[in-house]
């Protein structure tokens, strides 16, 4: 199994920058970060990296400039290339609303771009994508990322 290489569920923090510029009425941040807070492999068909096996994944959003818990999620990952490419799909919990992500992720990759590809309450008729950057702890630390 790829147990050190997919984007989300081998790293514990996630940068999110929104590219919709108006998320909704309100003053959400359009850059917050991600902390996982679970993460299960499950290795299906043969033992080790095999088309199909996932990364099923909890986490939180954190409102960046101040840190504040804003949200939370789940998701998912599935192998879809062996030692190269899995597809994802996430379901974000914020205020006022859900927002539905999609994306392929490569093994090693430290940028994925994410569709947005709906939401509920405030975020019915959000469109657009999300840029996922993968911080070292170093970086979470110094609020460093892009």
């Amino acid at each position: 199994m790829h147990r050190a290489v997919s984007l989300i569920a081998a790293t514990a923090v996630l940068a999110l920058l929104a590219a919709a510029p108006a998320l909704a009425k309100g003053a959400l941040p359009t850059r917050t970060f991600v902390k996982i807070t679970h993460t299960d492999i499950v290795d299906v068909g043969a033992t080790g990296d095999s088309l199909g096996d996932m990364n099923v994944f909890a986490f939180r959003v954190f409102d960046r400039a101040g840190g504040r818990r804003i949200g939370g999620g789940h998701g998912y990952c599935v192998r879809t290339e062996v030692g190269v490419a899995n597809d994802c799909v996430a379901n974000s919990s914020l205020p006022g609303g859900r927002i539905i992500l999609q994306w392929e992720e490569f093994d090693l990759q430290r940028v994925a771009h994410a569709a947005i590809t709906g939401g509920t309450g405030r975020y019915r008729n959000m469109r657009g994508e999300m840029r996922l950057t993968t911080l070292s702890p170093t970086e979470v630390a110094t609020g460093g990322g892009s």
